[in-house]
């Protein structure tokens, strides 16, 4: 072998060893496929601040557009979890793909106006649809039947004694669709999130009467995999729920200590958070730190899921035919991964 020759092997030798070693502290690489909003921020602070990384994780956040594409991606196995909405057409689809809802994601809660709210047109408002116990005969928009924004205002009007039946619920397809309806007037009212349903009332757009998680708790959507990825590999999941359940407890201490008192307490764990959002949202947006504040979302403890929550939204679906009545909902779900749901305030009716 001529020194030239023993060079290049030795380079050669040295870079593949260097790739192996490279490769191995990356990780083993999953997929996660979610919509890209703020409220996802712990799945990319444990992806950013190495809490994946340190399960030995290489963890890649897939971004897609709706909670429907991510369910069928991970029955079809091109993504390994899928954290989203968990809607009619997901209960479906579980039920027939073998999916398991296996973590909680963002909620709605008493006291925290960081979810969804409420709101009416101009000209509804100035008619009288002050609070959502006003619903009765107006038209609700929705993006599709079975969304969480058919379940939240059905289960609100049922909760403040208002007959679901008299709501004319009004599919649009796209939430900005919705939207524009009631800005324009051609709707009643939806729902929005907490930074938009801000933004629109200070623009003198819309009115906020009132938050959801005020009249009810809603888990309003969930980590699942597949039945299959837990048979086969149980302890990857483990290790995925506990860097996601660490990025949790970063998010906690970033933005929702305070916030149920209206007076949210930040430190140096908010701008941190906040830059690691920023590299994914609104990155052109000057008010991005407002806005992110205003996008939080309450999430359980360590993912813990309202299963309570969960069953009654399956047994709304079945009530109102959006669902098979022989889907087991119970089944479909895995509580082994997480704790159980804390002590939750009993929900108070101010309608």
């Amino acid at each position: 072998m001529t020194s030239r020759s023993g060079t290049a092997w030795f380079v050669s030798a040295a870079t593949a060893v260097l790739i192996a070693a490279t490769a191995a502290d990356a990780g083993e690489k999953i997929v996660i496929g979610t919509v890209n909003l703020p409220a996802t921020g712990p799945l990319y602070i444990a992806q950013d601040k190495g809490y994946f990384a340190a399960q030995n994780l290489d963890v890649e956040v897939r971004f897609f557009e709706s909670a429907q594409a991510i369910a069928t991606a991970v029955v079809s196995g091109d993504i390994q979890f899928g954290a989203t909405s968990l809607t009619a057409g997901f209960w479906s689809l579980a039920d027939k793909g073998g999916l398991k809802v296996i973590a909680g994601m963002l909620a709605d809660r008493k006291d925290y106006h960081a979810g969804n709210a409420f709101v009416v047109s101009n000209d509804a408002y100035a008619a009288g649809v002050t609070t959502p116990a006003k619903l009765g005969g107006k038209v609700f928009a929705v993006t599709t039947i079975g969304s969480s924004l058919h379940y939240g205002a059905l289960r609100v009007a049922e909760t403040l004694g208002v007959d679901p039946a008299t709501i004319q619920i009004r599919p649009m397809q796209q939430w900005s669709a919705a939207l524009a309806a009631v800005k324009t007037g051609k709707v009643d009212a939806t729902q929005a999130a907490a930074a938009t349903a801000r933004g629109m009332e200070a623009a003198g757009e819309v009115k906020i009467i009132g938050w959801q998680g005020d009249y009810i708790p809603f888990q309003i959507a969930a980590i699942f995999t597949s039945a299959a990825l837990i048979k086969k590999d149980r302890g990857l999941v483990e290790r995925f729920i506990k860097g996601y359940a660490k990025g949790i407890d970063f998010y906690t201490e970033a933005f929702l200590k305070g916030i149920e008192s209206g007076a949210p307490q930040y430190g140096p764990e908010t701008d941190e958070a906040i830059a690691i959002i920023h590299k994914r949202l609104l990155k052109d947006d000057p008010d991005f730190a407002n806005k992110i504040k205003a996008s939080v979302t309450y999430y359980h403890p360590k993912g813990a899921m309202d299963v309570d929550n969960i069953l009654s939204q399956v047994a709304f679906f079945k009530a109102n035919d959006l669902v098979a009545k022989s889907i087991d909902p119970g089944k479909l779900i895995d509580g082994s991964f997480v704790p159980p749901l804390p002590q939750q305030p009993s929900q108070r009716n101010p309608g």
